[in-house]
């Protein structure tokens, strides 16, 4: 159990004591062969930080063993310095919702504000308690400096075994030896580790993950966290958990390798020398933040974890977010060509609209006849009044209560992108919006507060149609429009100058025929 130094000890006598994974591993051989009737049982290694030699064992005798039907029922080889982050409370680094740290903030506030759950938690919440956990995680580190902890076994067996080791006990003769107060380094089973060397290790190892974390978010570009960057995020939000709780290999992507298990003879001393603190494997391009193509089709991945997170809204954001990729990297490289950039900058916006077709239906499904079973966006309901004069439509473009959603944050983020290129941003706001309104027939109309009106009876909400959406004056129009939205975005993109172009001007014909 973990104690203060006896008397007369210094700060340099504290020592942690650990079990040897090699001889654990021996142990519970020697269990299964003798003990279990050759049957494995139930056998948990917990390994403590990145130290392959070093781990705890939990070991669950078969039903039908022997040892079993005798009143052994569990074992447990237990290391007391699990109390330096008092894990009898809760560990560090493992808030439920931590692994939301991977996210975008602007994506996360649009997905919680889309799933109401803004009223239980808030972003800040999260970043509040991986500081905390940072900071609880230090003090707990050097106040440990003047303890010693030791390692113990505990066993649950029945009231007839337990008598029965009584009885086997008593028969053996009393031996002159006592148990001292400090285990010998040549104990069995234990390595000795000075405390201090002990905690600077588990600092060293926090603070080389949480520094590759933090990177990786303030190095990401203006317009976000990417996907690959939140893959990376969500792996090492994974290992730090996994650290701080003793049991990594629910996550070994970055420390070992499952196909080379001949590798893990390494111990404290060689690991420090060879790897330094917290040492990563080779799969990470860390110029880019990605994870290597080699090893990025193996792992779990951000988006498949979170993908059902807030009623399935998150796969609309997740695809939408994938083509704003695609194109914004085909536009860092042809930003110098006119004609390629300006076809990129419509299938971007492109992108965008879809994204605010799907926060319409979403958010606003209300004024559907049909919401369940919506093929097309004629069953709208229609309202008008005198007050479609009060605005002018383009103030539907920036009604406050969309502000957060998907769609503002989509187009706040191609606006970043355009800037990033050196692109004349103001040009691209009045092409954006002139492609929003070619593209709507039918659109919210806000009142003159600058919120969506309503009628008084059934509360739903007023919505017009656009008279020359191609003009920079576009005027709201009485008599519904036939819909007519662009053919869907392509999955992939050639930089051919001549297809661009042909694309181009298959999207005019079709605007021309509407």
């Amino acid at each position: 159990m973990p104690g203060l130094l006896l008397d007369g000890h210094t700060k340099e006598d504290a020592y942690v004591y650990v079990y040897r994974t090699c001889d654990l591993e021996k142990v519970y051989r020697r269990y299964r062969d003798l003990l279990f009737g050759g049957h494995n049982g139930q056998v948990r290694y917990y390994t403590h930080g990145f130290l392959r030699d070093v781990c705890e064992m939990t070991l669950v005798p078969p039903h039908r063993s022997k040892a079993f039907n005798s009143g052994l029922y569990f074992l447990q080889w237990y290391g007391s310095h699990k109390e330096i982050l008092d894990a009898a409370k809760n560990y560090a680094f493992h808030h439920p919702d931590l692994l939301e740290l991977a996210i975008d903030k602007d994506l996360w506030e649009a997905n919680a504000r889309s799933a109401k759950v803004t009223h239980a938690r808030a972003y800040k919440d999260l970043v509040r308690s991986y500081l905390e956990s940072k900071g609880r995680a230090l003090t707990a580190m050097e106040s440990s400096l003047d303890m010693s902890f030791g390692v113990r076994f505990e066993s649950r067996i029945t009231w007839a075994l337990a008598l029965e080791v009584k009885r086997q006990a008593a028969m053996r003769p009393v031996g002159g030896a006592t148990v001292g107060g400090v285990v010998p380094s040549s104990s069995s089973y234990v390595w000795t580790l000075p405390t201090k060397t002990f905690v600077d290790f588990i600092c060293g190892n926090i603070n080389k993950i949480t520094t590759a974390i933090e990177l990786g978010i303030l190095s990401s570009p203006a317009s976000g966290l990417t996907k690959d960057r939140s893959n990376v995020l969500y792996i090492l939000l994974l290992s730090l958990r996994a650290f701080s709780n003793a049991h990594l290999p629910s996550q070994p992507l970055l420390w070992r390798d499952e196909d080379k298990a001949d590798r893990m003879g390494m111990g404290m001393e060689r690991t420090v020398k060879e790897c330094g603190y917290g040492w990563f494997l080779d799969h990470i391009q860390w110029d880019s933040f990605w994870l290597k193509d080699e090893i990025a089709s193996k792992v779990p991945t951000f988006g498949a974890t979170y993908i059902r997170m807030y009623h399935n809204s998150r796969s609309n954001i997740h695809c939408s977010t994938d083509a704003l990729e695609m194109y914004s990297s085909l536009l860092r490289t042809v930003s110098m060509d006119a004609v390629k950039a300006t076809i990129l900058l419509g299938l971007i916006s492109h992108v965008c609209f879809r994204q605010f077709r799907h926060d319409v239906r979403k958010t606003l499904k209300k004024d559907l006849l049909n919401p369940d079973d919506v093929k097309d966006d004629n069953s709208l309901k229609f309202s008008w009044e005198d007050d479609k004069y009060a605005t002018n439509p383009s103030y539907t473009f920036n009604r406050k209560n969309f502000d957060k959603l998907p769609f503002r944050v989509m187009y706040k983020r191609s606006k970043k992108l355009v800037q990033e290129c050196s692109l004349d941003s103001r040009s691209y706001e009045v092409y954006f919006k002139r492609l929003f309104f070619e593209n709507h027939f039918v659109v919210p109309a806000p009142s003159t507060s600058g919120t969506l009106g309503s009628v008084a009876k059934d509360k739903s909400r007023r919505w017009f149609s656009i008279i020359n959406p191609n003009t920079d004056d576009p005027v709201w129009g009485a008599d519904d429009f036939v819909p007519g939205y662009p053919p869907p975005c392509p999955d992939q993109l050639d930089l051919d100058r001549e297809a661009l172009i042909a694309l181009e001007r298959s999207r005019a014909d079709d605007r021309a025929s509407r």
